[in-house]
């Protein structure tokens, strides 16, 4: 009787180390651009969709939610994107995995900073879509209530749906498309009057506690008008009268409603926005 046949056992293909290290590489990059897209590429379906869920979450509180309106929801929607932005990218490329060889350390080096340069410029971005900018302010004219060096959010839809109104902190452009900062002190069909600082608007004198005087006022700052501002145009001021440049000035003037580009809504220090003059 004939001795059976040996049958050779298949050995099992597994993919070179190399290549998953690589696979996990090209993961954890994707991860920076989308958080939960690399996991797709590592076949962890669940946690993508988890991610890609919490992401989109995250931009539908920006809008059409709007939360950035508030300081709270600015604050929490900024450190919220860079934070998942960074773990959806560590994750895919350094979670646990016995089968699966993780990238050199070296990497980390590269990805952490793109994460947190790709999650900022996200909020940049979805601030943006959602009617917001922050803005810089490099001067002291419309201190105390906006100090030099600070930053602000500005509404910029503001006023689409509404018009200018006495005490609005508004963001205009002049006509050489530079970004100003200033109080609305009268609006179109008004008159206004300054004697010895103090604002009348149709005779009846502002109370304004957050003027201050902190220079020497130029002739014509203190004593002013009176002036009935045109339809379709508002009068501004800056809060710092001595060192204001503003709706005084024959240089500036009145400003059209139609250059105003929306109202500052709350003062934000820790993020750095586009500059605006004043």
């Amino acid at each position: 009787m004939a001795d059976p046949i040996a049958v050779p056992q298949a050995t099992p293909q597994v993919p070179l180390s190399g290549t998953r290290s690589n696979r996990r590489l090209a993961a954890a990059f994707l991860s920076v651009a989308v958080p939960g897209a690399g996991h797709f590429l590592i076949d962890r379906r669940r946690k993508a969709v988890l991610l890609l869920l919490i992401f989109g979450l995250m931009l539908f509180l920006f809008w059409p939610i709007r939360l950035p309106q508030h300081l709270a929801g600015t604050v929490l929607l900024l450190f919220g994107m860079v934070a998942l932005r960074v773990f959806a990218t560590c994750d895919a490329g350094y979670h646990r995995n016995e089968n699966t060889k993780r990238p050199s350390g070296l990497w980390l080096m590269i990805l952490l900073p793109l994460a947190l340069f790709g999650g900022w410029n996200q909020n940049t971005l979805a601030l943006r879509a959602s009617g917001f900018q922050p803005f810089s302010i490099p001067s002291a004219a419309m201190e105390p209530t906006v100090r030099a060096g600070s930053h602000v959010i500005v509404d910029r839809w503001h006023y689409h749906s509404r018009a200018p109104q006495y005490g609005d902190i508004a963001v205009y452009v002049n006509g050489e498309g530079i970004y100003l900062l200033k109080r609305v002190i009268a609006l179109g069909g008004e008159t206004i009057e300054i004697r010895n600082g103090q604002v009348s608007v149709n005779s009846k004198p502002l109370d304004e506690p957050y003027v201050i005087h902190s220079g020497f006022a130029l002739p014509g700052m203190n004593d002013f008008g009176p002036l009935k501002v045109p339809a379709g145009k508002v009068f501004v001021m800056g809060d710092n009268r001595d060192v204001s440049l503003d709706s005084r000035s024959p240089e500036v003037g009145p400003v059209d409603v139609a250059n105003l580009r929306g109202v500052v809504i709350y003062t934000l220090p820790f993020f750095h926005g586009r500059s605006s003059s004043e």
